[in-house]
């Protein structure tokens, strides 16, 4: 089946010398200038109606983060959670009571839901073991009991090990993310003790230790302006035996480590192009590994599938704190900003917005740009953000930070400043990937704008328009060469599932 939309809703792109193209309302995209005719069939497939046949289980939240430990042996510079304090003024470890309740308050909300996830989180949650331990066999005595299936996974920093914490994961089968930002270098720029001194060393010795115990560890790199070597970093991780990658940004509210120029950005998008080329490669030649950051879009190009909301924070996820206070998720516990509840209480105060919300046209016009625009937000009668083609910028506004484009090159925003209240200046809502990644990060809106839906970080969006290009040329190539390595990759992909929320 050709592609079917009318030219003025067509993408063309080319990525790698292919040229594609793509129908930003339906998904559906083909290679220009010849035939794949195993996608084609595929999609054509994807596109018949569906019978649903049950219901869906009734539930809500069935998955938590439980930070046992606001305590860190590491002292980040980066770290979301403050160096493991969530903005506290003491250390402090979840006691046994607070744990156990946090799991009855879990089982309560995933009502009918089959299945839920605790992960469990810190600060570095392996300085407080024996916790976990008794939080782990409480959770799968009340698995057992109810008839509900329980997975947990453990994100550590990965530089301590010992016969305890060994024991405790081969005994609770827990999945384990380890967080390692890429070489001796890279890693030692902002991973680093207490001391200052770098932690390579120490997680390196401890990964064989992790991989025996659960061969899909997986590794979760941070990305900053100082580490951009993508392709480098996945060479070193696949050599320690790593099948599991996941690469992340720091946001522009970090400015003077984020990728928030457009030099920097061109260099991390020269390095996943590097690196898409020999990922697909080793595809081919049947060396299967998972790259999170090239599979995530996956199911919605090949199902079709359109994603309406970036993840399930506050519907399907939240985090639990030390004290037992439940957030929207673990990025808001620092500033405390979105408390949601508490698991002395049955039900949870989700923002109207999220309940009711499609994040694609609920984000606001107060769209977040780079740090040297971000600074001017809240002067009175600034309107800095345009929309090309419809008006001009007015004088003496800031030389935008970022420029929007769609897949095909053409420019529809410019981004310089908040324009709160400006009709038709949402962002996501004109966006070609608008159905692929659901819409802006509520935090990345509340952080940078003091508003949930203020719309995406201008820098990540860029990143996130690039890889929806590299996960359908993968796939052209895929099915075009091997269609069976996608069961292969949507193993290691479910196997991911348990090492974050989204």
């Amino acid at each position: 089946m050709a592609l079917t939309m009318q030219p003025v809703d067509l993408r063309e792109f080319t990525y790698q010398g292919q040229q594609y193209a793509y129908e930003p309302n339906t998904l559906r995209f083909a290679p220009v200038g010849r035939t794949n005719e195993r996608l084609t069939r595929h999609l054509d497939e994807a596109e018949r109606p569906r019978t649903i046949l049950k219901e869906l289980p009734k539930g809500g939240i069935s998955f938590i983060t439980l930070n046992v430990a606001h305590d860190c042996n590491m002292a980040c510079p980066y770290c979301f959670a403050k160096q493991g304090l969530y903005g506290g003024k003491e250390r402090k470890l979840m006691d046994v009571e607070a744990a156990r309740k946090s799991v009855d308050w879990l089982f309560q909300q995933a009502g009918e839901k089959p299945e839920v996830y605790l992960r469990f989180l810190g600060g570095e949650p392996l300085m407080n073991v024996p916790v976990i331990r008794q939080a782990a066999e409480y959770a799968e005595d009340k698995a057992n009991r109810s008839g509900k299936r329980v997975y947990m996974s453990i994100n550590t920093n990965g530089t301590l090990f010992n016969r305890e914490i060994e024991q405790l994961l081969k005994d609770h089968r827990m999945t384990v993310s380890i967080s390692m930002d890429g070489t001796r270098a890279a890693h030692n720029t902002f991973r680093i003790f207490r001391n200052g001194r770098g932690t390579y060393d120490a997680v390196v010795r401890n990964i064989e230790k992790f991989l025996d115990i659960d061969p899909h560890t997986m590794i979760n790199a941070t990305l900053t302006a100082s580490n951009l070597d993508v392709d480098e970093y996945a060479e070193l991780f696949r050599s320690l035996g790593v099948k599991l990658i996941r690469y992340a940004l720091v946001g522009t509210a970090v400015p003077e480590i984020a990728v928030a120029k457009e030099q920097k950005l061109a260099q991390l998008i020269a390095a996943y192009d590097r690196l898409a080329e020999a990922y697909r490669d080793q595809l081919l030649r049947g060396d299967v590994w998972y790259l999170a950051d090239f599979y995530k879009y996956f199911g919605n190009f090949r199902n079709l599938e359109k994603r309406h909301n970036r993840c399930g924070a506050g519907t399907a996820y939240v985090n639990v704190d030390v004290d037992g206070n439940v957030n929207l998720c673990h990025r808001f516990t620092t500033d405390g900003t979105q408390r949601i509840g508490s698991i002395d209480r049955t039900t949870v105060d989700v923002p109207l917005g999220i309940r009711r919300r499609e994040q694609g046209d609920a984000t606001s016009a107060s769209v977040p740009s780079g740090p040297e625009v971000s600074k001017l937000t809240g002067q009175p009668g600034v309107r800095a953000l345009q929309l090309l083609g419809e008006s001009e910028r007015p004088k003496g506004t800031a030389v935008p930070a970022h420029l929007h484009k769609q897949l095909d090159g053409t420019p529809f925003f410019e981004q310089t400043e908040s324009t709160a209240g400006v009709k038709n200046a949402n962002v996501c809502a004109r966006c070609d990937i608008r159905y692929v990644c659901g819409g802006s990060c509520f935090h990345d809106g509340e952080i940078l704008y003091g508003d949930l839906f203020g719309g995406p970080d201008g820098f990540k969006c860029e990143i996130d328009r690039h890889l929806a290009k590299i996960s359908m040329w993968l796939l052209d190539t895929i099915f075009e060469h091997d269609p069976s390595l996608l069961g292969r990759l949507d193993d290691l992909h479910l196997r991911s599932q348990q090492h974050h929320a989204e």
